[in-house]
């Protein structure tokens, strides 16, 4: 509406100056094109007036209109309704106790939490609660001057608690993708029986595009009740070999184990066995007596590995 007023006002000023500048020439003027511009500015003066009490009453209206509120006035009860709060920040749930040997997605949430806070450099996430995690628990429960045990008690457990919001998007409760360790122990992988004393083997497969296979890795057992010992591999550990020979101690209680390297575990737990007890190594199945062979006839030989040397295909 302005726009139209000022395009009018602006028509009659330029008409207006085209009259008073050709005052000199008026008196050539016809008097018939005369009248006819008068008539166009008088016009154009009554549309100009017209359109300022238009765009006055317009003005008038919108200041005697009330302002948009920013509440609203319930009609059914008269009650005051307001844009929804957000629910306030909720503390994270509580991490719960672990140990080594632990496994799921706590110790994936415990894994994450203490990588993010600078415990866990090698970020592993592994699903298992083994040394590297072992390490980072300790590294954790140092600078916070807690008892430095290794594993997440009550204290360690509270204390995370504590950091997991400052770290964790949506308390670690959405999961980062699943990532496996850079290799996996495959033998002894649960059931097995081994005595005390005895000369054991560990195999394990490993990606070489995640790990060097020139490296050397740590090889330990953890028991079933979270206590870590230490093995004395009997040739260098060297991750391309995928097998080590290793001594079990002679004084290692009897009890429940898996072995423990690289951020992987065993499956499930082996036995050590007193070393008084006397088991064999494998069972014959055939021939077991009672069989009838030609001479010169080939025959097989079929035995049951008793857990004491892996299986090879």
């Amino acid at each position: 509406m302005k726009k139209t007023i000022s395009i009018f006002v602006i028509s009659s000023f330029i008409i207006f100056g085209l009259l008073a500048g050709s005052k000199v020439q008026a008196q050539s003027f016809d008097t018939g094109l005369l009248a006819s511009l008068q008539s166009v500015i008088e016009s154009l003066q009554a549309q100009i007036t017209a359109l300022q009490s238009q765009l006055q009453r317009m003005q008038t209206t919108s200041q005697t209109q009330p302002q948009t509120q920013t509440q609203s006035q319930m009609p059914d009860s008269g009650a005051i309704s307001v844009a929804p709060q957000l629910p306030s920040e909720q503390s994270c749930p509580a991490i719960q106790a672990m140990s080594v040997g632990s496994r799921g997605d706590e110790v994936t949430r415990v894994q994450t939490l203490l990588n993010k806070a600078g415990y866990y450099p090698e970020g592993i996430i592994s699903k298992y609660y083994g040394g590297l995690t072992r390490a980072a628990v300790l590294r954790f429960q140092k600078a916070q001057g807690l008892a430095a045990i290794g594993n997440i008690d009550a204290s360690t457990a509270s204390a995370l608690s504590q950091i997991a919001s400052s770290y964790l998007a949506d308390c670690g409760i959405v999961m980062p993708p699943y990532q496996t360790a850079p290799f996996t122990i495959t033998f002894p992988n649960g059931g097995e029986s081994f005595p005390q004393g005895s000369t054991q083997m560990v195999q394990w497969t490993y990606d070489p595009a995640r790990v060097s296979g020139s490296s050397s890795i740590s090889i330990s057992m953890v028991s079933e009740t979270g206590n870590p010992v230490s093995i004395s591999p009997l040739f260098p550990t060297i991750i391309s070999y995928r097998k080590a020979d290793f001594a079990i101690p002679i004084s290692i209680p009897v009890g429940r184990y898996k072995i423990v390297a690289g951020g992987d575990a065993s499956d499930n737990y082996f036995s050590i066995i007193s070393a008084t007890s006397t088991q064999p190594s494998v069972t014959v199945l055939s021939p077991n007596g009672g069989e009838q062979w030609e001479v010169g006839s080939i025959r097989t030989i079929s035995w049951q590995n008793n857990g004491f040397y892996p299986a090879f295909p």
